[in-house]
């Protein structure tokens, strides 16, 4: 049984990883959009800007609040699955975490698909600092009291008597 269950789990996380790198990497534009701004990219660097934004909240203040909620809500689950699997601690977590993150915003940055943005590193790290913080709760309160089974239990037994 608890190998279905990882496999599971495992099955979700790979999903989910790749709907997390067409939002992070492509930010799930259409192919026709994501050519035009390879071009823009490409024409800035030619004419000597960078496409490395550096300047740490400078995006983050011209962001709508349904945006930036965006960009930390997609890495919640990022924080919970890794922290879940790696069973190490929260600086191991952490430290993958902010590899991957890196890695990806490199990718961005060098393929020229779109810009390193220092503020996006931000924001996806603190939808990880969630992650593992939901993962913290879901581990003390749900799975070790086993709320889940009791409840469970007296829907078995309701259903028993009928």
């Amino acid at each position: 049984m608890k190998s279905k269950k990882k496999m599971l789990y495992i099955s979700i996380f790979v999903v989910y990883m790749v709907f997390l790198l067409m939002f992070v990497i492509f930010k799930l534009f259409p192919l026709s959009r994501f050519f035009s701004t390879h071009n823009t990219i490409a024409e800035t660097i030619k004419y000597g800007a960078s496409n490395y934004k550096i300047i740490p909240f400078e995006t983050i203040v011209s962001l709508s609040k349904k945006s930036l909620l965006k960009n930390i809500i997609s890495f919640v689950p990022f924080g919970f699955f890794v922290f879940q699997f790696c069973k190490c601690s929260y600086i191991k977590t952490m430290l993958i975490s902010e590899v991957f993150i890196f890695a990806c915003e490199m990718l961005k940055a060098k393929a020229l698909i779109n810009y390193f943005d220092i503020d996006d590193f931000i924001r996806y790290t603190i939808g990880i600092i969630f992650g593992i913080i939901l993962f913290r709760f879901y581990d003390s309160v749900i799975r070790k009291t086993r709320l889940f089974d009791s409840i469970k239990n007296k829907i078995y037994k309701k259903e028993e008597n009928l």
